[in-house]
């Protein structure tokens, strides 16, 4: 590639390198589109993949961005990579020179992971979160007014030291609220339609706030489900039966779930707590696949691969350290009008103690947001440096994310906003899926180039 390196540190391989091709053996190519930055002084572009081999006669100054739609990993700890309209080959040699590489990664798909979260949660007192760039879905059915945008931030949040334990137990409880006298229940709640629940929001006093000072052991929480009430069972068909039956005066009994307990999912770390089967106390693992059944396949370290019933999750420890959310700028504005409206009635002091974060002005026309598109503007540049300040000014000022109800249910369960009907949802979820699973393979990348380097 032919790079230029500080005096001193220009390898014989590179200065006066022959222009007869080496021979690299190269791994399976990976067909991705990635954006990389040329953090030499210059880099000479090669016709093949091979440091050694034939430039094309183009040379890339400093600070030069290229798009790359092919990568492939030679032996000799270099990973070429192919420029888009055929332009020819560079290399990334951060393995080989970690403190001065050639290119540096900027983008995969869109995406910004040149930078990660360092994910040691026990240094880390509060959580934090880092938005990677975004990505423009314009899904079928789902109009402008619906979504109001289709730009989707792509949210990766690392949990605290207090709060990468998952309970994944589904622990429930039943509380009995007399409307005889039609005293209000004192829930503030949401209709979960694909759940099939009730999701409470708040408890704003009523006969909800007399049974959490009568059942401290038992008492209703912001983020807890609805799943049955007078022995009606919410299904995604009839949920608004449950809503109708908190309606009605006498005895409401509910059947809750609490809301801090979360499904068994892929990503999440595991640790053995008690021997079974062939896993012996303190092996470690990742959850790799969950089936219709609960049941999931988890990736043992030594151990490979293996299914684990849910029967037996009481022998295992989980820690959702990490979580990728997608995220609209309509909902960082409901979160930012919530967190404000509950910090104005003193319900929220952690964030009281100093004056709320800026927020992003919004765009009305699309205009602005045309021609950031069209690379004619910064206006989405500068909205994503807005709200990248605002989750930070939020979560530094917060234990963990449970600290209030509005966090809770703003990095939630669901990774995705609702927006249309289940199978836009789902179709959400798919690309998430997507974009995380660029974002692993680049770490498994970066680990094969450790290890080279080592």
């Amino acid at each position: 590639m032919g790079f230029v390196k500080p005096a001193g540190m220009v390898a014989s391989a590179v200065a006066g390198a022959s222009e007869q091709a080496s021979v690299v053996k190269l791994g399976n190519p990976v067909k991705e589109e990635r954006v990389y930055a040329i953090a030499a002084q210059a880099v000479a572009v090669r016709k093949q993949p091979d440091a050694g081999g034939p430039r094309t006669g183009e040379i890339l100054r400093s600070g030069t961005t290229v798009t790359v739609v092919e990568a492939l990993t030679g032996d000799d700890g270099r990973v070429y990579l192919r420029l888009a309209q055929d332009r020819g080959w560079l290399f990334d040699d951060a393995a080989l020179y970690p403190e001065d590489p050639a290119v540096k990664l900027l983008r995969v798909g869109g995406i910004s992971i040149a930078e990660e979260i360092d994910k040691a949660p026990a240094q880390r007192e509060t959580p934090v979160a880092r938005i990677h760039g975004s990505v423009e879905e314009h899904l079928p059915g789902c109009t402008t007014r619906a979504c109001r945008e289709h730009t989707f931030y792509l949210i990766q949040v690392i949990r605290g030291s207090k709060e990468s334990v998952v309970d994944v137990a589904a622990t429930e409880y039943e509380a009995r609220l007399d409307r005889k006298d039609e005293t209000r229940l004192g829930l503030r709640i949401e209709v979960h339609q694909n759940a099939g629940c009730l999701v409470v929001k708040e408890v704003i006093g009523g006969l909800a706030a007399q049974w959490n000072e009568d059942h401290p052991d038992v008492e209703i929480r912001p983020g807890d489900r609805i799943v049955e009430v007078n022995g009606i069972d919410g299904t995604p068909h009839d949920v608004h039966r449950l809503n109708e039956e908190c309606k009605k005066r006498g005895v409401v009994a509910l059947r809750m779930r609490r809301g801090t307990e979360r499904p068994v999912m892929p990503g999440l770390r595991v640790t053995v707590r008690r021997a079974f089967g062939q896993l012996r106390e303190g092996q470690k693992g990742d959850v790799v696949k969950v089936d219709d059944d609960g049941d999931s396949l988890i990736k043992f370290v030594g151990h490979g691969q293996q299914w684990v019933g849910r029967e037996n999750y009481g022998c295992l420890g989980f820690e959702d350290i990490e979580g990728f959310y997608l995220k609209r700028y309509e909902d960082f504005k409901v979160l930012y009008q919530d967190l404000k409206r509950r910090v104005a009635s003193g319900k929220c002091p952690m964030l009281a103690s100093q004056p709320m974060p800026d927020f992003p002005e919004e765009e009305t026309l699309g205009f602005r947001r045309f021609l950031s598109v069209m690379a004619m503007s910064t206006f989405m540049e500068e909205r994503e440096a807005g709200l990248q300040r605002f989750l930070d000014g939020v979560l530094s000022r917060v234990p963990t994310l449970d600290s209030d109800p509005m966090l809770l249910q703003f990095f939630g369960a669901d990774p995705v906003p609702r927006c249309g009907s289940a199978l836009l949802q789902d179709f959400l979820r798919l690309r998430l899926d997507a974009l995380v699973e660029r974002i692993q393979r680049h770490r498994a990348e970066r680990k094969q180039q450790a290890r080279l380097q080592n």
